[in-house]
């Protein structure tokens, strides 16, 4: 049946047509998809992938996901985006290579139908105005492609492409190994290119004699970049210009001895020597400094062996890479520690985002590689010219950042905020310390003994300028104290909006089995719930919410309690040692609560 699509693109909708790609897992849960794929999605990315297809059409999409065993499926089918409107989609879903579990068991490509012919004819007018720049151009083009090793070098004409040469680079490695007319100059500039080719080189910034490439043209300055194709290295990409003699080494990042062999990433030197002049040459733009630790490498080591360790080393450099792109640059710091220098974001929920694609990209990808392996990241991150205006200062608190992401439970990302982290002391720790630990702990937990035991005034303003100070130091948002066998709300500090004057559904049966045996309870994102209970998403949804920590308490004398620290318009994860801490806290609030109430005028 012939449908008309034509409303179905709107004006507001991003011309691309190619929306991403997506892994499935067995319950078509999604487990990663490409960037552009979760800004389509935004918080629907939580959801199953059928409840997000129009419902006239689920049934035709999972008759094909169960034919994928016999060969890949094209579909075309209506998808919701984040607003809740539904977009034509052209899918095409192949089963994942490696069907094991804990791993990816659907892959998909998405294109909107809607906008792929204004695409064609776009793309047709750009390279035919290209073409004809590119003839105007004295430079040559040079391109190697990863998956077959060919090199090829070519000039525009009138609007079209003249090759130069073409041949495969490991043909080329015989041929210049065996022409004993190069000097061992020319030799040794060739074996440079061929360690960007071969290696992991995100950029190529050199030159070589053209008479390598058997034309003579005196010396050739390439400059280019990798390109990738769904999360794929596919070609070396680069710009020639024609130098005459040898030009003179420029910076230390340009050079051939710039990066760490391993990974191909810039080094120590190179990385930092590239943060420091972005920081100034910013001109007052923001410049992030972000310090990448793979969380517990030491056990992947013991667990799969060194090599699997530098496997997994080389996976997350090539995700940091293909994420970061050319709003960046990364580098090799150390060991199982990166450095990303991020200097061309555009907005702070780019950079977030970017941040949550290497989390989530790094787990499933190196999961696939290792099957059993649980590979999470910390990050630590700080802002220039907002926390500080030199890089090494920058590098310490982007440092500070990593070590309370780590403390905190690991596989998180920390933002450099001065009111809650610029009192945290350094002293003590090195960066060999990171992990924190329980002297760490031990000192949290007398924190919040000393804050509400040792009030200024047993009132409930003092009260109430306690839970204010733990709301602040410890990442919260609100806390509501709830009595009695019916759960009502008896007390709030914090936070926007007006808190649910119950929670009596914590006792219904699909949410008690929930609670930990120390009566705790916690979850990042109110999302799930809106299939299960619309009711509560409403309500949640209403006041604020995101995410929220139940605590169970039993005050001395018998009374029930539940206290709410709640998360508003954020994600946010607790850690085993945070809910430890909560759970403390929680005890000392209610106690705290009852003596005020007694001591308090009826």
């Amino acid at each position: 049946m012939a449908i008309n699509i034509t409303a179905c693109g709107s004006e507001e909708v991003e011309s691309s047509f190619y929306r991403g790609r997506l892994a499935l897992k067995d319950d078509y849960g999604i487990m990663d998809a490409s960037e552009s794929m979760y800004v389509y999605l935004q918080e629907n990315s939580s959801l199953p992938f059928p409840t997000l297809i129009h419902p006239d059409d689920v049934e035709c999409v999972k008759e094909a996901m169960e034919r994928l065993s016999q060969k890949p499926q094209s579909v075309v089918f209506r998808m919701q985006d984040s607003s809740g409107g539904y977009h034509y989609m052209f899918g095409v879903f192949r089963k994942h290579q490696r069907v094991q579990p804990g791993l990816p068991a659907i892959d998909i490509e998405l294109m909107d139908i809607a906008n792929m012919q204004q695409k064609f004819e776009d793309t047709y007018d750009r390279m035919y105005k290209y073409r004809k720049l590119m003839s105007m151009s004295d430079k040559l083009y040079f391109e190697y492609y990863y998956a077959d090793g060919l090199i090829s070098i070519y000039e525009y004409v009138n609007g079209r492409s003249n090759e130069l040469y073409r041949n495969r680079l490991g043909q080329l490695k015989r041929q210049v190994r065996e022409q004993t007319a190069f000097s061992f100059k020319q030799k040794a500039e060739f074996d440079t290119l061929c360690e960007y080719l071969t290696g992991r080189a995100e950029t190529l910034d050199l030159e070589v004699d053209s008479q390598l490439f058997g034309f003579n043209r005196g010396y050739l300055h390439l400059n280019g970049v990798t390109i990738y194709r769904n999360n794929q290295r596919e070609m070396m990409a680069a710009t020639v210009t024609l130098t005459g003699e040898k030009q003179r080494e420029g910076k230390y990042y340009q050079s051939a001895y710039a990066r760490d062999s391993a990974t191909g990433l810039y080094n120590k030197r190179a990385i930092a020597e590239l943060a420091m002049e972005a920081i100034a040459g910013s001109q007052q733009n923001p410049v992030f400094l972000c310090i990448l630790d793979v969380d517990d490498f030491k056990n992947i080591n013991d667990t799969y062996g060194h090599m699997a360790g530098d496997d997994i080393i080389a996976k997350v450099a090539e995700i940091l890479s293909s994420v970061v792109g050319n709003r960046g640059a990364v580098g090799r710091f150390g060991g199982d520690e990166f450095l990303i220098v991020m200097d061309r974001v555009k907005t702070p929920e780019e950079f977030i985002l970017m941040l949550k694609t290497i989390r989530k990209n790094a787990a499933s990808q190196c999961a696939e590689l290792y099957p059993g392996a649980t590979v999470t990241t910390s990050v630590g991150i700080a802002q220039y010219p907002k926390d500080a205006d030199s890089y090494e200062e920058l590098f310490q608190l982007a440092d500070k950042c990593l070590y309370l992401a780590k403390v905190k439970g690991k596989n998180r990302f920390i933002i450099y905020v001065p009111e809650k982290h610029k009192d945290i002391q350094m002293t003590n720790l090195s960066r060999k310390s990171k992990e924190g630990g329980q002297p760490y702990y031990n000192a949290q937990c007398q924190r919040v003994v000393e804050l509400f035991c040792r009030l200024q005034d047993d009132t409930m303003e003092g009260f109430d300028s306690a839970m204010r100070q733990f709301i602040q130091s410890y990442d919260l948002d609100r806390i509501a104290i709830y009595g009695g066998e019916e759960r009502v709300l008896l007390h709030s500090v914090g936070g926007d909006g007006i808190p649910m004057d119950n929670i009596a559904f914590i006792d219904e049966d699909w949410m008690r089995e929930r609670f930990d045996d120390n009566g705790v309870y916690g979850k990042n994102q109110i999302l799930p719930v809106r299939e299960k209970t619309p009711a509560l998403y409403r309500q949640l949804a209403a006041q604020g919410t995101e995410g929220y920590l139940l605590v169970k308490v039993t005050r001395s004398d018998g009374y029930p309690m539940v206290i709410v620290y709640d998360i508003q318009r954020r994600q946010r994860k607790w850690s085993e040692s945070e809910r430890g801490l909560l759970l403390i806290t929680a005890q000392l609030i209610a106690e705290q609560y009852r003596k005020i109430k007694e001591l308090s005028p009826k």
